[in-house]
């Protein structure tokens, strides 16, 4: 394995070290913090980013791998598209999240669902594309 592949390799581990550290680290301060309620409300929220985020990626990561390994494609070709279709799934997402946020407030009979959802919209545009800029890097 090359250096700057190591270099990469080892930047995106320690990467992943660091956000399983402060998961681990701040998981016991919002559990002593936040109500019953809020903390439920955090959870719902987080499983309804996750499970918008896994329908909306489509496994993309998988595929950049395999594209970004086919040498007859050219790497800047395949980023592009990739990224391109990653911008497009985050704002189907993303408006997906707002229309379904009244249905998600009925089903789960929490009045902070909305609020919070509207909140992490953000954070759901952002993070569907991400896989994509690790693969290209």
């Amino acid at each position: 394995m090359s250096s700057a592949r190591s270099t990469k390799v080892l930047i995106l581990t320690i990467g992943n070290g660091i956000n399983v550290l402060i998961n681990f680290l701040t998981l016991p301060y919002l559990v002593r913090t936040l109500s019953y309620l809020n903390y439920g409300s955090y959870g719902q929220v987080l499983m309804i980013l996750g499970l918008i985020q896994g329908v909306f990626t489509f496994n993309l990561n998988q595929v950049a791998n395999i594209y970004f390994s086919d040498k007859k494609y050219e790497s800047k070709e395949v980023f592009s598209t990739l990224f391109r279709i990653t911008i497009l799934l985050s704002v189907l997402g993303s408006v997906f999240m707002i229309v379904s946020i009244p249905i998600v407030e009925l089903v789960f009979s929490n009045d902070l669902i909305p609020r919070l959802l509207l909140l992490s919209l953000l954070n759901l545009f952002s993070q569907i594309p991400i896989p994509i800029l690790i693969y290209q890097y």
